[in-house]
């Protein structure tokens, strides 16, 4: 059973070698399980866990006001410090963040970790965007943390840092005795990924230092041309560290051209400005705090780029 998630061998020692750079306790054979992308990953931990009676029962996500770590939420929304509930059971979050574009700082993630350790928690953690970050700032996975260890689900793959989001081959590192649910959710759900595209990610994974010097500064530079078209357009855009998405407040555009919520926006946006975007409400746990807001992306060329921008200006009129 746990052959399929263990992925191809050079990808599995490959990948092994890889995250043992970033910390010795991190990455021994039994901690990887390779699946059918990162989305996968975390539905098959959730799986695993969910009905695991011997730690606590529910699971916080992380939601985002604007571009800063705001709450933690389940049932209802609450301040991530002064509150806490004795029956969590772990923390989901997603650093560098879709759609905020948020790079979690040591300091963020000791408090998420603190969090963890104080109360038994698990940090389940998307880190897909790890090789895409701006401004001179770094990744820092919280497993490379003290205590966080054993005590953390790395889920990442291949498709952002690579530019390959239709071949659909992602992992979870985690501790022994955590992977051993996954790799038998991952079995009866996705069986595995497909082997052909397992072999080319050894080759991705092989990629030199100026692969990945190259990636942050051409998306930085697509960052920065989209920005400046957006916020001359109107939008109060919220600068993104990390990922390909801008964030942006458009609540008074909702109100000049009689949108109820970002969705009628959004398709404003497509039949009378021809560009395309998504609601910002689709990633909050909450859905009335991302009601006024719109996600742009560009992972584009220059020219797709500089006709939204062009597009985006007869907002501005």
């Amino acid at each position: 059973m746990a052959r399929l998630a263990e992925g191809v061998r050079p990808l599995h020692i490959g990948q092994c070698e890889r995250l043992r750079d970033l910390d010795a306790n991190l990455a021994v054979a039994d901690q990887l399980v390779f699946q059918l992308s990162g989305q996968p990953g975390i539905a098959h931990t959730r799986i695993a866990f969910a009905n695991n009676q011997s730690r606590h029962k529910e699971i916080y996500v992380m939601d985002y006001d604007g571009a800063n770590v705001a709450r933690l939420t389940f049932d209802r929304t609450i301040d991530i410090l002064p509150v806490w509930s004795p029956d969590g059971k772990a923390i989901v979050f997603n650093s560098p963040n879709n759609p905020s574009g948020k790079v979690f700082s040591r300091a963020e993630l000791q408090v998420i970790a603190d969090l963890c350790i104080k109360h038994d928690l698990l940090a389940i953690t998307d880190e897909i965007y790890e090789h895409i970050i701006y401004d001179g700032l770094g990744h820092i996975p919280i497993a490379t943390l003290p205590g966080m260890a054993d005590r953390t689900i790395t889920i990442s793959g291949i498709s952002k840092s690579y530019s390959v989001t239709g071949w659909r081959v992602g992992y979870a590192v985690a501790s022994p005795e955590l992977s051993l649910g996954i790799r038998r959710a991952h079995d009866f759900i996705t069986v595995g990924a497909p082997h052909p595209l397992q072999e080319a990610a050894v080759t991705a994974l092989g990629l030199p230092d100026p692969y990945y010097v190259h990636l942050r500064e051409s998306y930085q530079a697509r960052r920065d041309l989209l920005l400046g078209r957006v916020e001359e357009a109107g939008f109060v855009a919220y600068k993104p560290r990390g990922a390909y998405y801008i964030l942006t407040e458009a609540e008074h555009f909702l109100k000049r051209f009689n949108c109820r919520d970002d969705h009628e926006f959004a398709l404003y946006l497509i039949r009378e400005i021809g560009v395309a975007t998504v609601p910002g409400s689709s990633f909050y746990a909450h859905r009335e705090l991302g009601r006024t807001k719109i996600r742009f992306c560009f992972p584009k060329t220059d020219d797709m780029l500089i006709e939204a921008g062009r597009r985006l200006q007869k907002l501005a009129r």
